[in-house]
């Protein structure tokens, strides 16, 4: 068992043989932190490949026994702790289907960091008391900068398990600087609704006049997982925050359902039908954007026939509409026609 192109920073694609298990070994042990990360990503997609379509899977104890050396290994920087325990982003995953469902791809995601909760949600809470800050004082040093990721990391594993409600509402209000308090009203979004209200409406109070911030309020509340997406984001197209015609508002909302896959890749095809709305009216006041928003539809052709069904008259009507800007018309025909 071999690990290879130690400190080698090129880019470099690699095909190895290397076994589940030569692999966990390398993640639990392996002094070269490019290694032990590449084998939590490359471990991590193995499982969430295993996942897909089957939620019954189980998670193999050998990568789970990986990861607890992961998380019990208190010799490692935070900052690299926290980069190695994060799976593999969704979009990054997406690559390896054809056809794909990402509402699949979402859930397995989503599946396997709650199996890794499950297994170590005491060291993992345990870590996450540990990285409390002494202080209130807001530093930008890279130990703190590292301690912040991985305590928030954490924080987001124990949100899987559904116990640990108060402690990210405590999170969340205890919270002395931005990093700490969207964290908090992410995972909010996704537990008990009346939390989420609450959070969201104290979060409105607290920034209203701060126009950056409530991009951000926007874009948490349309990319959060559960129920009612697609309601929430028609429901703050009426708020007083929000303006069709600023460009960053459109993108942080509406661009930002579009990354919420399991909503906007619904399978009753009513996320694709809202944003081909909206591209249709964003192409009258700005054809940069209404083009940019309808780059959402790009793995059109790599969708499943399920999902192709309900895509393509979407984009036929968009395609079809009289007086549409060219930026607009180049993009929906290059989907339709690659």
């Amino acid at each position: 068992m071999l690990s290879i192109n130690r400190n080698f920073s090129a880019p470099l694609k690699l095909e190895s043989s290397a076994s589940l298990e030569d692999m966990a070994i390398l993640l639990a042990f392996d002094s070269d932190e490019f290694n032990r990360y590449e084998a939590a990503q490359n471990l991590a997609t193995k499982m969430i490949d295993e996942l897909v379509g089957n939620s019954d899977f189980k998670v193999s104890s050998v990568y789970l026994d990986a990861i607890g050396a992961l998380i019990k290994d208190n010799t490692i920087d935070p900052a690299f702790k926290a980069l190695a325990l994060e799976l593999p982003a969704e979009e990054v995953l997406f690559q390896r289907y054809r056809p794909l469902d990402p509402s699949l791809v979402a859930v397995a995601r989503d599946s396997l960091e709650s199996q890794i909760a499950k297994r170590y949600e005491s060291e993992i809470l345990a870590l996450y008391n540990e990285l409390k800050p002494k202080t209130n004082e807001y530093k930008l040093d890279p130990v703190s900068v590292g301690n912040r990721a991985l305590r928030n990391l954490c924080l987001s594993y124990l949100a899987t398990t559904n116990i640990h409600n108060d402690l990210i509402q405590a999170h969340y209000k205890s919270a002395t600087n931005m990093t700490d308090e969207i964290a908090g009203l992410k995972l909010l979004m996704n537990c008990d609704s009346t939390l989420a209200k609450t959070a969201t409406d104290d979060f409105y109070r607290k920034w209203r006049k701060e126009t950056l911030v409530m991009q951000k309020w926007l874009g948490v509340q349309a990319t959060a997982s559960s129920a009612g997406a697609l309601g929430r984001v028609k429901a703050l197209e009426q708020s007083d925050v929000y303006d069709i015609n600023v460009p960053n508002l459109v993108r942080s909302l509406l661009l930002s359902f579009t990354r919420n896959y399991r909503h906007f890749h619904a399978a009753n095809g009513d996320g694709y039908s809202f944003i081909g709305e909206k591209i249709l009216v964003l192409d009258k006041i700005n054809p940069q954007v209404a083009s940019r928003l309808m780059s959402s539809y790009k793995d059109f052709k790599k969708l499943t026939p399920e999902l192709q069904s309900k895509m393509k008259p979407v984009l036929e009507k968009i395609a079809a509409t009289e007086g549409l800007s060219k930026n607009t018309y180049e993009v929906v025909t290059k989907t339709l026609n690659s």
